[in-house]
C-alpha cells in the first residue's frame, strides 16, 4: 500500500532529480565552448564548399562537354575523379585528423580545395580538369571527418543532436542545391564558375576556423595504420571505379578485374583490422543493430538522393530541353524537402525516439 507519506516522499526525490538534472546542465553549458554555434556556421561554410563540389557539376556539364569536345566517359571521369578519391582517402584521413590536429586538418584540407578549384577553374584539357578534382576530394577528405569531430569536442552532449541536426541540414540542402547554383553560374557565366564561387566561401571559412574553432587531438590515438590506409584507399578506389566502368561497358574484362581488386583489398583490410588492438575501423560496432542499422539506411538514402539528382539534371536539360538555370530550378522543391526534413529529423528524436 502507498502511504500519503511515500507519495511525498516521491514527490521530494523527483523535486531533487530534476534539480540534479538542471544543474547538471548548467555546469555542461559552462564547461561548453561559449562560442560553439559560431564554431558550427565555419565547419557548415567549409562543409558547403564539399557538399555542392559532389553536385553543382552536373548541369554544367553539357557546356563543359562543349568546350572540350569531351565524349561521355570523360565527362563521367570529371564528376567522378572527386567521388573516387574522397571515398578512398575518408577513413585514413580520418585518422591523421585525429593524430594531428582536427583544426589543422580542417586548414590544410580547405587550402587544398580553394587551389585545386583555382587550377580546375583555369583548365586547358579535360584531362587536367580530372585531375584537379581528384586533388579537390583528397581535400575534401580531410575536411570531413575533422567537421564531425570538432562538433562533439565543442558542444555538450545534449546539445549535440541539435547542431548535427544543423550540420545534416547543410549536407542535404547543399546536395540539392547544388545543381540550382550551377545552372545560375553556367547561365551568368561559364562552367568555370561552378569552381571558382568556392574560393571565396572556402578563404572565409578558413578564416573562421582560424578565429574560432579550438585545436584537439584524440589524446588515445596511435599511430595511423599505414598499410590499413593503403588497403582501404585501394579497395574503395577499385570498388567505385568498377562501379563506374560496369555503368558504362558492362560485365567486361577490365570491370571483373577492378571487382576482383575492389574484393580482395577490402577483405585483407577487414581481417587487418580484426587483428589490430586500435583499427581504422572497429568492426564492432556494427553488432550493435542501432549502429548497423542507422549506417546503411543513411548510405542507401545517400546513394538514392545523390543519383536522382544526377539522373534529372541530364534528363531536364538532354530530354526535356531546359536550360542550365531552369533544370536547377526545376530541382529547388528537392532540396527545399531535404532541408525542412532534416531540420524536422534533428527536433523529432526527441519526442518520438531515434529509431
Amino acid at each position: 500500500m502507498t502511504t500519503a507519506s511515500d507519495g511525498e516522499g516521491g514527490r521530494k526525490n523527483g523535486g531533487r532529480n530534476d534539480r540534479a538534472s538542471r544543474q547538471q546542465t548548467a555546469e555542461a553549458e559552462r564547461a561548453a565552448d561559449p562560442q560553439r554555434w559560431r564554431v558550427l556556421t565555419a565547419l557548415c561554410g567549409a562543409l558547403l564548399v564539399l557538399v555542392l563540389d559532389n553536385t553543382v557539376l552536373n548541369v554544367a556539364l553539357p557546356s563543359l562537354a562543349a568546350d572540350f569536345s569531351a565524349p561521355p566517359a570523360l565527362q563521367q571521369a570529371v564528376l567522378d575523379a572527386y567521388v573516387v578519391l574522397f571515398a578512398g582517402l575518408l577513413l585514413p584521413a580520418g585518422a591523421v585528423a585525429d593524430r594531428w590536429g582536427r583544426r589543422r586538418a580542417l586548414l590544410t584540407g580547405t587550402a587544398v580545395l580553394a587551389v585545386a578549384s583555382a587550377a580546375a577553374a583555369a583548365a586547358w584539357s579535360v584531362w587536367w580538369l580530372v585531375a584537379m578534382r581528384a586533388v579537390m576530394g583528397a581535400g575534401a577528405a580531410l575536411v570531413m571527418p575533422a567537421t564531425l569531430a570538432v562538433i562533439v569536442q565543442v558542444f555538450p552532449a545534449h546539445e549535440r543532436p541539435r547542431a548535427f541536426a544543423v550540420w545534416a541540414a547543410v549536407a542535404s540542402g547543399g546536395m540539392a542545391v547544388g545543381p540550382v547554383l550551377g545552372g545560375a553560374l553556367v547561365t551568368a557565366w561559364s562552367w568555370a564558375g561552378v569552381f571558382l564561387v568556392n574560393v571565396p566561401v572556402l578563404a572565409v571559412a578558413a578564416f573562421a576556423v582560424v578565429r574560432l574553432v579550438p585545436e584537439s587531438r584524440d589524446p588515445r590515438a596511435r599511430p595511423v595504420d599505414g598499410p590499413g590506409a593503403a588497403l582501404v584507399t585501394l579497395g574503395m578506389t577499385a570498388l567505385t571505379w568498377t562501379v563506374i566502368r560496369a555503368g558504362e561497358g558492362g560485365a567486361g574484362a577490365r570491370t571483373a578485374a577492378g571487382a576482383a581488386l575492389a574484393v580482395a583489398a577490402l577483405t585483407a583490410f577487414a581481417r587487418r583490422q580484426r587483428r589490430l588492438a586500435d583499427p581504422l575501423v572497429d568492426f564492432t560496432l556494427y553488432r550493435d543493430a542501432r549502429f548497423a542499422g542507422g549506417s546503411a539506411a543513411a548510405s542507401l538514402l545517400t546513394l538514392g538522393t545523390g543519383s536522382a539528382l544526377y539522373l534529372l539534371a541530364g534528363c531536364l536539360q538532354r530530354v526535356r530541353g531546359l536550360s542550365a538555370l531552369e533544370a536547377g530550378a526545376a530541382i529547388v522543391p528537392l532540396a527545399a524537402g531535404i532541408v525542412l526534413g532534416s531540420a524536422a529529423g534533428g527536433r523529432g528524436h526527441a519526442r518520438l525516439g531515434a529509431r
